[in-house]
């Protein structure tokens, strides 16, 4: 699929949980990327729609957005 759809052109890095073996809103989804990439978790920023990817990612004291589809945007 990430060949598919062309990210590994446009990405240097795409992770699916599919080759993870974790999903979100494991911990262990993010614990993974995190030691991938070699970073710290302040140092990255998390932008999705779910709340309890959020939380999730809050708990590891990662960067968050939360994007409210309920909300309009301009």
């Amino acid at each position: 699929m990430i060949d598919e759809m062309g990210f590994g052109a446009i990405f240097d890095k795409v992770y699916s949980s599919n080759f993870i073996g974790f999903k979100k809103p494991e911990t262990q989804y993010y614990k993974y990327i995190l030691d991938d990439l070699n970073e710290n978790p302040d140092n990255i920023i998390f932008y999705d729609d779910s709340q309890a990817n959020v939380e999730s990612v809050k708990l590891m004291g990662i960067n968050f957005y939360f994007y409210d589809r309920n909300k309009t945007t301009i």
